[in-house]
Parts: C-alpha cells; sequence; structure tokens
C-alpha cells in the first residue's frame, strides 16, 4: 500500500503543484483570519487548541451563538481544503527527501489529514445540531485535535529531518 501511496503523490510532486500548494496555504491562512473575526477574535476554535473538553466545546458554541452556522459551514469547505493541501505538501516534499526506500513515512501526513478531516466533520455536525447540551462527540472531537496535532508534528519533524540529511549527504558527496 505504502507503494501506490508512493506512486500516486510522487505524480503531483513538481516544483508548479509545489508553489499551487503553497498560494492555497497562503489563501487559507488569510480565510482562517477572516473567519476569526467574523466568529470574535476571544473565541478560539476547537482545531487550534491541543485537546478540549465537551464544557469548553459548550462555552464556545454558546459565545459564538448563531455564527456556529458560519464554523461549521468553514470546517466543511475551507478547513478541508486546507489539510488536504498541507498533507500533499508534507507528501511531496518527504518523497522528494526520503525517497521510495521510506515511502511507510508517508503515513504520517494520510494519518495527519484523516484526523484533521474527521475533526472537522465531528465539529461541523455538533455545531450544526447543538442545542445547548454537549454530546459525547466532543470527546471523539477532541481525540480527532489532539491526533491531529501529535500527528502534523510528526510530519513535520520528519520532513525537516529529511531535509537536513539531504543536505549533509550532498555536502558530503562534494
Amino acid at each position: 500500500m505504502a507503494d501506490s501511496l508512493y506512486r500516486f503523490v510522487d505524480r503531483f510532486a513538481n516544483w508548479p503543484v509545489v508553489a499551487l500548494l503553497v498560494v492555497i496555504l497562503f489563501i487559507s491562512f488569510q480565510l482562517f483570519n477572516g473567519r476569526e473575526e467574523i466568529l470574535g477574535p476571544q473565541n478560539q476554535v476547537l482545531d487550534t487548541r491541543r485537546w478540549y473538553t465537551p464544557q469548553d466545546v459548550s462555552q464556545l458554541f454558546n459565545d459564538i451563538g448563531p455564527k456556529r452556522f458560519t464554523y461549521a459551514v468553514t470546517e466543511l469547505t475551507l478547513d478541508v481544503i486546507f489539510p488536504l493541501s498541507y498533507g500533499l505538501l508534507f507528501a511531496i516534499l518527504l518523497i522528494n527527501t526520503s525517497g521510495p526506500r521510506y515511502d511507510w513515512l508517508l503515513f504520517f501526513p494520510l494519518l495527519t489529514v484523516t484526523f484533521d478531516l474527521l475533526e472537522n466533520i465531528i465539529i461541523s455536525t455538533m455545531a450544526f445540531t447543538f442545542d445547548g447540551n454537549v454530546t459525547p462527540l466532543a470527546w471523539a472531537a477532541a481525540v480527532c485535535t489532539f491526533s491531529k496535532s501529535l500527528m502534523f508534528l510528526l510530519s513535520l519533524v520528519i520532513v525537516l529531518n529529511g531535509g537536513i540529511v539531504g543536505l549533509f549527504q550532498r555536502k558530503m558527496a562534494r
């Protein structure tokens, strides 16, 4: 399976795609800032936290009130494009720094994106259906958020490690 994932990502591993992904990520950050202004900068969305409880979810949803709909919609639009973009960028960087021998490393960005998308689905479901009561889904969302954060950090460390090792290898080859 890792080999087929490697071959899939390798088709996109070129500078125009990397440049496009960087532009998409930049635009996403700008749109996230716009969402923050709409929801209120004092209201830290669940996605950006490392952990939260059902009470935290209830507090946020009560604080943003009817703007929960905006939050839910952005979870299913903007916050779907964002993880797909950073996930593909991580994967491209991984295959360029590690090569096919370490194709199994691609599972780290894949898991990151998977947890992020699950988190988005659960958060949007809770926001759309919130009636003042917190559901046990809040725990599932918190686990996905924590797992996403951990896998993101691991993916980043693996990409940076591959880049640093690659630099040293090229320097030593001279």
